[in-house]
C-alpha cells in the first residue's frame, strides 16, 4: 500500500484499509468516515471524469437514469409517508 492509498481522501485519515481484492480495481475503506475509495492510481483524471460526465443524461425520459434512481427509491420508498414529495438534486 504506497503512503497515498494509506490517507482517507474525504477525512485525511490514517484509519484505512486494503478490502479484499474484487478484481482489477483496488477499494481502500476508511475506518473513520467509512469511504470506500480506489487507490489513486486507478481514479479516473478529471478530463476522463468530464468525457464520461457528459455521456450521461438525467431526464425522466431516460431508462438507464430512472433505473439507477429506482435502485436508490425503492427501498428508500418504504420509510417514507404516503403523498411525501422530495427532490433529487443530482450531484
Amino acid at each position: 500500500m504506497s503512503t497515498a492509498d494509506a490517507v482517507c481522501p474525504l477525512c485525511g485519515s490514517g484509519n484505512t484499509a486494503p478490502l479484499e481484492n474484487t478484481g482489477e480495481l483496488l477499494y481502500h475503506a476508511c475506518g473513520e468516515c467509512r469511504l470506500v475509495y480506489l487507490t489513486p492510481e486507478q481514479r479516473l483524471s478529471p478530463e476522463e471524469e468530464l468525457k464520461r460526465y457528459r455521456l450521461h443524461t438525467n431526464s425522466p425520459e431516460e431508462t438507464g437514469y430512472r433505473n439507477f434512481l429506482q435502485r436508490f427509491f425503492t427501498p428508500f420508498s418504504r420509510l417514507l409517508s404516503p403523498g411525501t414529495d422530495g427532490l433529487e438534486f443530482g450531484c
